[in-house]
């Protein structure tokens, strides 16, 4: 009987290590991912399995943006594939085209720029982080100079980033702007 509980015991205390690192690990890792070095007028395949001989579920664009990892990666042959998020949707990934699109903790010295903004349209400065809050300004798609000037803030599964553009103080969501030049 001893032997069974010092086994029984064994193995709860290794389950509760692997289960507290996985865990850790998973929380650690507060960054998306966006894809890269896929062209504009191509999408990135997501499969049901690590590797391209799996079925397709569907595409991400080329600026596709807001991608989850949700567990470890799989080398198959020369390429490493890992399992993702995107839009409610799971799947496999290459994950030689994504790229960490990580908050900023900081202001980086760095000025910004509107992104992902049709032409026609206008990107919200609202009065604090979140789309619940007041709109105080409207940026033009092609607005640049851009400064953040504190930490990201996550509401929910987005980025908000305290900015000042011209005479604006507000917040805008991280995945409208991004890095233009740093000094």
């Amino acid at each position: 009987m001893n032997k069974l509980k010092q086994f029984i015991t064994i193995v709860l205390s290794l389950w509760l290590c692997l289960y507290s690192y996985t865990t850790m690990a998973k929380l650690s890792n507060d960054c998306l991912y966006r894809v890269v070095k896929v062209q504009s007028n191509d999408t990135l395949t997501v499969r049901d399995g690590p590797g391209a001989k799996y079925n397709q579920i569907t595409q991400i664009p080329s600026n596709g943006t807001y991608i989850e990892i949700v567990g470890y990666e799989t080398k198959v042959g020369r390429f490493f594939w890992v399992p993702i998020e995107y839009e409610g949707i799971r799947g496999w990934v290459n994950s030689y085209y994504l790229k960490k699109d990580c908050p900023i903790d900081k202001p980086t010295g760095c000025s910004f720029q509107v992104v992902n903004v049709r032409s026609n349209d206008t990107l919200s400065v609202r009065k604090k982080p979140g789309i619940g809050y007041k709109k105080i300004y409207k940026l033009n798609p092609n607005a640049t100079g851009i400064q953040v000037t504190g930490r990201a803030r996550k509401i929910g599964r987005s980025y908000w980033l305290p900015i000042k553009y011209q005479y604006i103080k507000g917040w805008v969501n991280r995945r409208y702007i991004q890095e233009e030049d740093c000094y």
